[in-house]
């Protein structure tokens, strides 16, 4: 049971927050803007988004590593972003990071115990 918990919670939890960055790419479109120059900004502010789907594929095949490479995007992402005046908004969007690294790596250790 555990084994399930962690194993498809950590994907969830890292699917569901892709799209929860993915969302804030949607007030790129304003009026008068040309398709260049919406593509132009919708490919910059999913730039983290892709960051975190590339992490997921390497967390999906190797989970010690994914889950490690989560967690330590979070703290580069809280360091980037101290002292800055959007910093207490970070802080939230870096939590789940950390719970998503830990889970890939709970299900990496729960499927070491089992070998």
């Amino acid at each position: 049971m555990a084994k399930g918990i962690f194993y498809w919670g950590a994907r969830f939890l890292a699917i569901a927050y892709v799209f929860f960055l993915a969302s804030f790419s949607l007030d790129i479109f304003k009026e008068g803007s040309s398709f260049a120059e919406a593509a132009a900004d919708i490919l910059a502010h999913n730039i983290p988004s892709l960051f975190f789907v590339l992490l997921l594929a390497i967390a999906w095949k190797r989970e010690d590593i994914g889950g490690l490479l989560f967690v330590a995007s979070s703290f580069f992402w809280l360091l980037f972003f101290v002292g800055s005046p959007a910093g207490a908004i970070f802080n939230p969007v870096s939590l789940p990071p950390i719970i998503i690294g830990l889970l890939f790596i709970l299900s990496f250790k729960n499927k070491k115990e089992k070998l």
